[in-house]
This record gives C-alpha cells, structure tokens and sequence, in this order.
C-alpha cells in the first residue's frame, strides 16, 4: 500500500523530500518552516503558480497603486523554465528582449494564510542571479534598483509595509534577497511581487528560485528597548532647576542617554552626572580612552546667545574614580580632561544637552529577541542645491528640499514636510549651509519641527561678514505615524541671507531606529578610533586626512591607520558616522575652519563651519554627525580645512578632544 504522504501539482519525488502539503497548499517541512508559497521551486518543470501583470503606481520605487495581475506587461518580458537552473534541475526565468518597462512584474498567485500569521511579522526571502547582461541592470540596493521585492495583501488589496524591498544586490555568481513584511489583523490571503522599479539599461534575464514567505524563527541577538524610560540624573557643579528626567534606552550591553535640561547657575566645582540607580560602569570595555559623549550648552528661552571665547559644547568622559559617574570636559583649558567650571565652560544659566553612550557591567548582548517587533526599514534623504532660497530676518523660516536622494515611503512632500509613515524612534539630522555677508553681530539658529513646534534646537553661530557658515542639527525623535518633521532656520542679519554650497551641504536625513529583529537579521559592523597625536593642517584651505591612530574597537579590521586614513566599509549599508577634532591656534577675523567627510576620496558631506568675525584664542572645533550610504569596499575618511595664516595643528595630544566612531545602521 501506497504512503498516505499527499502530492500537490508542483511537487515531484524529488521536491517532496521532507515536505509535507497542507490542507491550505502550503508546504510544510519536518525540518523548517511552514512555506506558504507551495510553487516555490520549478522541479516540475512548470512556471504554474506564478504569471506577469503590472504593479500599478510607484512612488520613489516602492508600489503604491493596485496591480493588475496576469496582463499588462510588456510583450519584452517572458516567463519560462530554464535547465540551467540555480538549485538543483530547473529554475524560473524572467526574460526582458529589451529594457524592462517600469511597473512590470512577476507575482505569485494568492495564498492564504494561517489565522496566528495574521499581525504578524513573516520573512520572505529567494535566490537569484543575472546570467544575461548583468551590467544593464541597477543592483545599488537603493530605490534606483532596477528590481524591487513587495507583498501584497489580497484581501485588504494593498501592499504590507515591507523591508529589504532592494535587497537584490549581486550580480555575479547566485544571489540571495531576504526581507520581512507585517500581515495586518484582517490579511487572510498573500502574493509575492518580484517588479521592475526602474528600466533597466536593455535586456536582461533573471533566474528565480527557492521561494519563501512563511514565519520567522526567534532569532537571537542584542537586546534593545524603546527610549520609554527616564531617570532623574543628578548634576554636580549645576544647579537644576527643571527637567532632570533624562530618556534612556538599551542597546545590547551599552546605555543611552539623550536628553536637556534647565540649569540656574553654575558654580565653580567639579561637574558630572549620574547613571540611573543601580547601573556601574564596565570600564574593562572602554579601552584608554574614557570620551564616551557630548554634550552643549543653549539659552532656555531660545534667544541666539553670542559666540565667544566660552564653551559651548565638549566632550563627556569616564575619568576611572567612580562607575556612576561621568564628567564634563572643558576642552578650552589649559589641561585635559578638565571638570571645573571655573574656566568658563558654561553660561550662567541656560539649557544643557547630553548624549553618551556607555558600557555596562553585568549586561550581554546575547538573548533572544522578538519575532514580531515591528521592524520595516523607514528612511529619507532630501537636499537641495538651489542658493536662491531667501531666509527672511528676525523669523524662522522653513526650508525648501526639493531633491530626493532617496525616500523608503514616499512620505516628502517635496517641498518642506515629511509626515512619518511608521510610529518610532527617528535619528534625524539636518544642515544647512549661509552665504554670509551680514553684519558682525548677526546669528543662525537651526531646529527641526515635529508639527510645527520646535523639537530639538541646533547650534548658534555668528554669521561671519565674508564667509559661508553651516548649521547642523541633530538628535533622536519619538514619532507617531501622520506626525510631520520640517527643518527651519533663524536670521538675524537684517536682510534676506540665502543658501551656499550642494546638495552635500543643504540636507535633512531622517532614519527609524530598527527593533531587535532588524538588528538581529544584520551583521554589527563598528569601529571607534581616537587620536593621542597632533596632524598639521595647512592655511590654504586644503583637505588633509586627520589621523586616528589608537583603536577602541573595530569589528572588521576596517580602517587603515596612516597619513591617508579610511574606513572600508565591509558590507553594504547606511553608516552612522560620528567624527571630533579641535584646530589649536589664535584665529583672525576672516579665518575659517571645517569638518569634512568624504567616500572614495569625493562626494564630501560637509559637517560644521565655523568663521570668525573677530579674534579667537581658543581651539575651534570642527565636527560631523549624520548619516552617509556606503557599498562594500568603499572608503571613507575624515577631513580638517583652514584658512588659518600660517595653518594650524589638531589638538591631537589631548585625547579627549578628537575621535571618530562608525556604525552600520542597516
């Protein structure tokens, strides 16, 4: 007597080995997952389950409009089997004679789903390579990707919120693309949606196989929380006078602290803050250098205070004497680390931010995390590179980005808005860069909006007569989706002051931190490099790699220490980059110094720009934080400029005072 074992139509002998058929028409393995794409492989030598259509309206890459599914598509795309298959006999080919047409796709028929997949996050993933003219073909991992990956919920006729929808980023041997998607409480029925983003350059051909989109296992990796929790730091040497509760998270076995508060005064003792209760530092994981923050000092009514010879921002470091304790620098005396308020470090009274990230004693980065945490990837970059836009005086003004580079959801209204898709936590940074030629006295303020109202203020700078000035602003955000994020500017010069400078200089970069599952499903790539020697920069404005010779850490071996350091970036990715240094030397009126990253040597994102009206005895700082996309193998280094008479030297014997930290966000 036979098995009792069912046989479905795209199963052979050989494709049924360790498979099961559901009563659904979904396969089951006994040694994996539930699969409900029950044509996931071509064994039967057969292109049944699947067919072409169009994908309906896309906007910045990603479907938004209502597929037409088996017609449509342009009489350039075949489907058919191929014997020269990726896995195992046959494979699935998808043929274009020509360049593909933009919104043709290739879908799976409907599935449905079991109730316990509904509100949930299942995983999707497929093999692939591009045997035919690889080179016409976009394969950046960006919305340019000629090919893009969706989910389509049949029975609410719309497409999931999904990541990793251009995950297919190899050309040469077989490929791999995985993602996620989240099922909606009422989602009974699903597609897979493999579609043309963009035209390609001219024919090509894709073989497809090994199909997949069922449950996530639990993975297992760092644990993170939601910044949902505060603690009531205490200060020494300020006298608080409001907001002492400072948002804290988790991250593996660091903690995060962000936050402002409110001071009245300083007096001339040592100052430092707390930990939350019951926390120690794990000093076996800081290595020689104790920087483990920043911080800056702003005026609580908002008002642009002056820029002089004082303080107003500086490093945050463990000194060793107490694992509750961190302390404020004072980079501007004669010695470092400094803790004393007594050499001006900050005004009399006023706002104080802080942003440290510290390793704790008894936490692991080891345990399991959620497999239905939502974990979508939410990102946007927009810029402009117009300098006609007027900034009015005694007002903020609203900036006008009008170039995308890239936007996951569609959500910039081109223009000044960006209404947040997706409830959570946004790393948010934005820079904007002056003409000048205001009078001495004249001030920028820079701030980002969440619904119109001020959320987080940036620096305050001095606009200097002759010389071009960048404002950078940055800092985490708790969003909920239909919340709106603008960036704004303050002038104070009297006229009209417009925008100098690219693309690279004008920009607001907005990124959803991910949740433990995206942060499990992608490899930790992290380096942090500081310097104990001093580099000569030159007066003539000319870029020179500052030289961060001493590591903390560096998961990969990325960087290359020397006169021409970099960074190279092991895996594709968006990368945090966090970048210090201190220029010593008297400045002049007119002099000017800036922070500058560059990839590959070109494409510069420029970070602050300070010039001087004045005289100026007292170390500039030059700096640059935000978010830069980098391909496997390449580079990326740091950057000082000066038009300093005579040039001018880092303060690179001082430790606390330059460093240099990279993170893959994903």
């Amino acid at each position: 007597m036979s098995s009792p074992l069912l046989w479905g139509p795209n199963n052979t002998a050989n494709n049924l080995q360790n498979q099961i058929l559901q009563a659904n028409g979904a396969l089951a393995s006994s040694d994996g997952p539930l699969n409900y794409l029950s044509y996931n492989n071509f064994e039967n030598n057969s292109t049944t389950g699947w067919s072409l259509g169009t994908v309906g309206s896309l906007t910045n890459g990603i479907p938004t409009g209502t597929p037409t599914f088996g017609s449509g598509a342009s009489g350039n795309l075949t489907l058919s089997i191929t014997s020269s298959a990726i896995a195992k006999t046959y494979s699935l080919s998808l043929a274009s004679s020509a360049a593909t047409t933009q919104g043709n796709m290739l879908a799976s028929k409907a599935y449905t789903i079991d109730q316990c997949d509904q509100a949930k996050l299942l995983t999707w993933q497929m093999y692939f390579s591009v045997p035919v003219n690889p080179t016409n073909g976009n394969f950046s991992g960006t919305s340019s990707n000629t090919f893009g990956i969706a989910i389509w919920d049949d029975t609410n006729s719309s497409f999931l919120m999904s990541t990793g929808n251009f995950g297919m980023t190899q050309t040469q041997g077989v490929g791999y693309a995985t993602g996620t998607c989240q099922t909606n409480f009422t989602t009974a029925a699903i597609r897979f949606i493999l579609y043309c983003a963009n035209a390609s350059a001219g024919a090509i051909t894709l073989y497809l196989d090994r199909f997949y989109l069922g449950p996530q296992t639990a993975p297992f990796g760092p644990c993170v929380t939601d910044m949902n929790q505060t603690y009531a730091a205490t200060f020494g040497g300020v006298t608080v006078s409001a907001n002492n509760s400072l948002p804290y998270m988790r991250i593996g076995d660091q903690l995060r602290v962000l936050g402002d508060i409110t001071y009245s005064s300083v007096s001339g003792t040592t100052l430092s803050i707390t930990l939350p209760s019951g926390l120690a530092i794990d000093s076996t994981k800081l290595g020689t250098l104790k920087v483990v923050g920043i911080y800056y000092n702003s005026t609580s009514s908002g008002t642009p205070s002056a820029y002089g010879s004082s303080n107003v921002f500086g490093p945050i470091f463990y000194d060793g004497s107490d694992t509750a304790k961190l302390y404020l620098a004072n980079g501007g005396a004669s010695s470092v680390p400094h803790k004393d308020a007594a050499n001006g470090l900050l005004f009399g009274s006023g706002g104080l931010h802080v942003d440290f990230l510290i390793p704790i004693a008894g936490w692991s980065s080891n345990v399991e995390t959620s497999n239905s945490t939502d974990t979508r990837v939410v990102a946007c970059n927009v810029a402009t590179s117009s300098t006609a836009q007027g900034f009015s005086s005694g007002s903020f003004t609203t900036a006008t980005l009008a170039t995308t580079i890239f936007d996951t959801h569609g959500a910039w209204d081109g223009t000044n808005t960006y209404t947040v898709p997706v409830s959570g936590f946004y790393s948010i940074s934005g820079q904007l860069t002056f003409q000048g030629g205001g009078a001495s006295t004249s001030r920028y303020i820079i701030q980002i909006l969440k619904n119109s109202s001020e959320i987080i203020r940036g620096n305050d700078l001095q606009v200097p007569a002759s010389q071009p000035v960048g404002m950078l602003v940055s800092g985490i955000v708790k969003c909920n989706a239909g919340e709106t994020i603008q960036l704004q500017a303050f002038n104070s010069t009297g006229g009209s002051q417009n925008l100098s400078g690219s693309t690279a200089e004008n920009y607001l970069s907005i990124n959803r931190l991910s949740g433990p599952a995206v942060v499990a499903a992608t490899e930790t790539v992290s380096a942090k490099y500081y310097s104990n020697s001093a580099t000569s920069v030159p007066g003539n404005q000319s870029n020179t790699i500052i030289n961060f010779q001493i590591p903390l850490w560096d998961t990969h071996n990325a960087v290359t220490i020397g006169a021409s350091w970099q960074f190279k970036a092991p895996v594709s990715g968006y990368y945090m980059v966090d970048a210090y240094n201190e220029l010593d030397g008297s400045w002049a009126s007119g002099d000017a110094a800036q922070g500058i990253i560059k990839i590959n040597g070109a494409n510069p994102e420029d970070g602050s720009y300070t010039g001087f009206t004045g005289t100026f005895s007292a170390s500039c700082p030059i700096y640059y934080h935000g978010q830069v996309q980098m391909n496997a193998g390449d580079t990326l280094s740091f950057y000082a400029q000066s038009s300093r008479a005579g040039g001018s030297t880092t303060s690179g014997a001082t430790r606390s005072n330059n460093h240099i930290s990279i993170f893959r966000v994903k």
